[in-house]
């Protein structure tokens, strides 16, 4: 290729400068030009096509014409077949890198092959006739027969078997069952319902009542009382679970924790099973001063008799704290981890709680805090009794009506009742129970069966007794000792054999059950 001179700038404007391209054939003829005075002088045929120049990284590159390049190599891979322009190429036809003009090589320049897509494209399906319907055309062709069959009446579907499976609304408040937000507003203290409790919580409403019931003696209880026959009858009935349960322990002398004491009515009781120890805790102050002084009065009159069991009493409330703080407790033995190896264990051979538990299940941390306080003190091999409403009962009258009672007693749940029966979450479902001459409008708590016993079991608890008060009576009305206490306590006419519980009172009393534990 000839070599060129520099070419002048054009800039330079009002020079006369002659450029003339040297080595080149003489014969070749040359095409002259003047670009702003300038005489360009080039050296190419007339017939051949200028070459293009180019700048480039601040180059000048030469471009050769099509005709004078060579052939470019065939591609390393089959061209990509052009597809018919789709929806997406049609939305894009205006748009203005669209209509840019596309190269001539772009088609023939070998392309590597596109990676594998990590997911198959979504197929795009072409809108179809009925898309482009509008709705009140649609609707213009639904036929009235079918809206006839819609719009009839059906006739009510039979009751599940077991309960239809909740739906939940979507969203946040969706992932809280409805059981619970229930059970939030009943422990709302802003509720009406919670009116007679508002300045004190439930453990001091209750306390504040017993600790307001009147001391009567038994000459009343026995004669002039509205509900002697229930009195006489519930205590009947506690005197056989302590004398079945007392005397089948083979640790003598047997050691007795009462939880919820009370006045102390129960110590004739333990009186007559041949206890060692009587430790009895009760969060009413004023019950505990009384049933102090009831002991004081059987050591009195037992000067002549067999040596009086020894007694401790103690004002706590042993649902929200742990006796493991008593002195006598810690002298006996308590172990808070509830241990069942060796040196494991506390040393009460009996713990009690008669119509009292239903307090603890206000809530979980409670129920839990009662039953540590049982497993801990309870030997292994130990018993745990009591009395509890019966959450049957409770369960096959909440589906009817929310309260229900008779002359003696009144059930009523102030707010929303489950409408299967069942008692979900198993904490926290408060009831108004009233007793006549003995309990006036108490806040109390369902004891759900089931999960009290499954909860028991975390705490090496396990089940060995439970029967209702209407069960215990048929089972122990003729037992050569229990038949003829039963005569003794005046549930039972000693020369007819009547019973002397009215139908009324028998309601009541089959309101609760009782039940036996024991340490593994």
């Amino acid at each position: 290729m000839p070599k060129r001179s520099r070419e002048p700038s054009l800039e330079e404007e009002g020079k006369e400068i002659k450029v003339v391209k040297l080595d080149r054939p003489q014969d070749e003829p040359t095409i002259s030009d003047s670009v702003g005075g300038v005489e360009i002088v080039s050296a190419r045929s007339p017939t051949r096509p200028s070459p293009k120049s180019d700048v480039r990284n601040g180059k000048k590159q030469r471009i050769e014409p099509e005709a004078l390049r060579s052939p470019s190599p065939p591609p390393r891979s089959p061209p990509r077949e052009r597809k018919r322009p789709g929806a997406t190429s049609r939305f894009t036809q205006n748009n203005a890198a669209s209509r840019r003009p596309r190269s001539p090589r772009a088609d023939t320049r070998p392309r590597s092959p596109s990676p594998p897509p990590r997911s198959p494209p979504r197929e795009r399906k072409r809108p179809g006739a009925f898309s482009r319907l509008q709705s009140s055309h649609y609707e213009a062709r639904v036929s009235s027969s079918t809206r006839a069959r819609e719009n009839r009446q059906r006739t009510p579907s039979p009751p599940p078997r077991s309960p239809p499976r909740e739906r939940k609304r979507p969203g946040a408040g969706a992932r809280v069952p409805r059981t619970e937000v229930e059970a939030i507003q009943r422990a709302d203290p802003r509720l009406p319902h919670h009116e007679p409790a508002r300045r004190v919580g439930v453990q001091d409403y209750v306390t504040q009542h017993y600790n307001s019931v009147e001391q009567r003696g038994r000459e009343w209880r026995q004669t002039a009382s509205k509900i002697k026959g229930l009195r006489s009858f519930n205590n009947w009935i506690k005197s056989c679970i302590i004398q079945k349960f007392a005397t089948d322990t083979d640790r003598h002398p047997v050691k007795v924790l009462d939880i919820g004491c009370g006045k102390g009515g129960d110590l004739q009781k333990w009186r007559s099973a041949g206890i060692a120890l009587y430790v009895g805790i009760d969060p009413a102050e004023v019950s505990i001063r009384q049933a102090s002084e009831r002991y004081k009065e059987m050591r009195r009159g037992n000067r002549r008799g067999p040596p009086l069991f020894d007694s401790r009493f103690y004002v706590q409330d042993c649902f929200g704290l742990s006796v493991g703080g008593i002195p006598i407790v810690q002298e006996v033995g308590f172990d808070p981890r509830n241990r069942t190896g060796p040196g494991g264990g506390g040393g009460f051979e009996m713990v009690t709680m008669m119509f009292c538990m239903h307090y603890a299940f206000e809530s979980e941390v409670k129920a839990r805090t009662m039953l540590n306080n049982v497993a801990g003190s309870l030997k292994k091999g130990g018993k745990f009794i009591g009395v509890i409403p019966n959450s049957d009962v409770l369960s096959d009258e909440v589906v009817k009506q929310p309260q229900w009672g008779n002359d003696i007693y009144q059930v009523k749940f102030p707010g929303a009742v489950p409408a299967d029966g069942i008692f979900r979450p198993p904490f926290g479902w408060k009831y108004f129970y009233n007793l006549e001459e003995a309990v006036e409008e108490v806040p109390e708590y369902v004891v759900p069966w089931e999960a009290f016993r499954a909860l028991a079991e975390d705490f090496n608890l396990e089940l060995e007794y439970r029967k209702t008060f209407k069960e215990i009576w048929e089972e122990e009305k003729d037992d050569r000792t229990l038949g003829p206490l039963s005569e003794r306590m005046r549930v039972r006419d000693a020369r007819t054999g009547e019973l002397l519980v009215t139908a009324q009172e028998m309601d009541a009393a089959n309101f609760y059950h009782a039940f036996c534990f024991y340490k593994v």
